[in-house]
């Protein structure tokens, strides 16, 4: 295993055990990342105060995973 700290979280996490990342809109004005991961019930989840910002969110913590992992997928 190979833990990191998510982006601007604090929070420890394998990104190789990531099996999914959701993005949802909440209401107009919010959104929310949602990290399902390899072992974890729930979902980790993330709130933000825009699409971008949880867009921007999900693509670094997806840069994180190695390349063997996406090969995989």
């Amino acid at each position: 295993m190979t833990w990191t700290i998510l982006p601007g979280t604090g929070i420890r996490l394998d990104p190789d055990q990531i099996t999914n990342i959701e993005i949802c809109c909440i209401g107009a004005t919010h959104a929310e990342v949602r990290i399902l991961s390899t072992g974890e019930a729930p979902p980790r989840l993330f709130s933000f105060p825009d699409k971008a910002a949880a867009l921007d969110f999900y693509r670094k913590v997806w840069l994180l995973r190695s390349d063997e992992t996406l090969d995989d997928r």
